[in-house]
């Protein structure tokens, strides 16, 4: 019977991980969109481009309003994954979520920039975006 229940909660800690990596793995990528996107937005702002934004933005949108669900707890850094993540989001969970939360919304400025055909608006959300980025980064970014 112990040996039943000790392959029991093995497996259980298998499958954990195993869900952690995923879990992580799908964060890192969809970070390495979101830079590759926040870089395609700023050369379309260089070069005036206002049509290739939509899509980046609309990327960036999406990814805030789910960000904090690819942080279980267990996905910080370790040295058995590729992950960033400081222990300092779970330790400041709220101040986390306020960060996404505000990129969030200024993508969503952008995204309605973008509607009314505002150019200098969107140039200034975008600085603002980068701003969140970085703060967040710099706060939750080993």
């Amino acid at each position: 019977m112990i040996k039943f229940l000790i392959t029991i909660i093995s497996c259980l800690f298998v499958n954990y991980a195993s869900a952690n990596d995923n879990i992580i793995n799908e964060r890192i990528k969809n970070f390495k969109y979101a830079k590759k996107a926040m870089r395609e937005i700023n050369q379309s702002l260089t070069n005036e481009n206002y049509l290739n934004i939509n899509d980046n933005i609309l990327f960036l949108y999406n990814w805030f309003k789910v960000l904090p669900s690819y942080f279980p707890q267990g996905s910080e850094a370790s040295i058995s994954n590729n992950s960033d993540a400081s222990a300092e989001i779970w330790e400041n969970l709220d101040l986390f979520h306020k960060y996404s939360n505000n990129s969030k919304n200024i993508s969503l400025g952008i995204l309605k920039s973008l509607d009314k055909n505002n150019k200098k608006n969107i140039k200034v959300k975008f600085d603002d975006l980068a701003r969140s980025c970085s703060t967040c980064h710099k706060k939750f970014r080993n």
